[in-house]
């Protein structure tokens, strides 16, 4: 199967940010960022979706150009449904309640008593 420089993009992409989305801890920076990764992940998407209808609608399309940008649609679909689940979570957290204040809270109790 033929294979262009940006085949993996999507795929690394996503572990990549995944691994960074782990420093999120409820601050109003975390909520920007999470609001910058959704509307990234879904332009991604988008660009997706349009790569492949283009290639669709042609006359012959080449089979394994079809089968690569479906697999680069679905990375970005996973990415993209995975940043708007971790969207969905941090707004509807409480307010208050960030993961970053019960770490420090358990530390101040553990080290105090």
């Amino acid at each position: 199967m033929k294979r262009d420089r940006g085949y993996f993009t999507v795929f690394q992409r996503g572990f990549h940010e995944s691994g960074t989305a782990l420093g999120h801890h409820g601050s109003m920076d975390t909520k920007a960022s999470l609001w910058t990764e959704y509307r990234h992940s879904f332009a991604e998407f988008s660009e997706r979706v349009r790569r492949l209808q283009s290639l669709s609608a042609q006359v012959n399309p080449d089979p394994e150009a079809l089968t690569a940008a479906s697999y680069e649609l679905e990375q970005a679909r996973v990415l993209y449904l995975g940043r708007r689940e971790a969207l969905v979570e941090e707004l509807m957290r409480p307010k208050g309640h960030s993961t970053m204040w019960r770490s420090h809270s358990a530390m101040a109790s553990s080290a105090c008593c």
